[in-house]
């Protein structure tokens, strides 16, 4: 995604940009993306970005909520770069699955708040981009959700908010 940004920004290097943005992404849709064809599909899971490679190069299976945040976005910028629709249909069948998997229990309790905040951060960035307006309604049902959530349940008299499953003192 950063790459994308810098070359909106960077005239005189965006090719470089857009081509590194590219592979990134292919890179990643290959050999994080649960899907068939994949090299370490798992039909057992979503179709749902992985979480990393390991020093010792197996895959991290575990979900985590700014994955499909950070290829949401940047499958979204990757659109507006290209105009290529490819990439607009991935970033909504990612943010797609992501939505029927993960609930409200999930967001509060079993990812860092912080996670959250790409993940949804990164559906805006959808939202502004998509047409499909049950996703929109979605995304928005999702983050407002949260957000109330999080406001009556999770904050502190000193208005401090602590999450479950953040770690620290709030």
């Amino acid at each position: 995604e950063l790459a994308l940004l810098l070359s909106s920004v960077d005239p005189a290097s965006a090719s470089a940009y857009r081509a590194d943005a590219a592979q990134i992404l292919g890179w990643a849709s290959r050999y994080l993306y649960n899907v068939p064809g994949d090299p370490n599909f798992d039909p057992a899971l979503p179709p749902l970005m992985f979480d990393r490679i390991r020093g010792d190069h197996t895959i991290a299976r575990k979900l985590r909520t700014y994955n499909q945040g950070v290829m949401i976005a940047a499958d979204v910028r990757q659109y507006q770069a290209t105009g290529q629709s490819a990439y607009l249909q991935q970033a909504q069948a990612i943010a797609t699955a992501a939505l029927q998997t993960f609930n409200q229990r999930f967001y509060l309790t079993q990812q860092p708040a912080a996670f959250d905040e790409i993940f949804f951060r990164s559906l805006l960035v959808l939202y502004d981009a998509s047409s499909d307006e049950a996703l929109r309604s979605q995304i928005i049902a999702t983050i407002a959700s949260y957000a109330d959530s999080a406001w009556d349940d999770y904050r502190s008299r000193q208005g401090l908010f602590r999450f479950p499953s953040s770690t620290g003192r709030g």
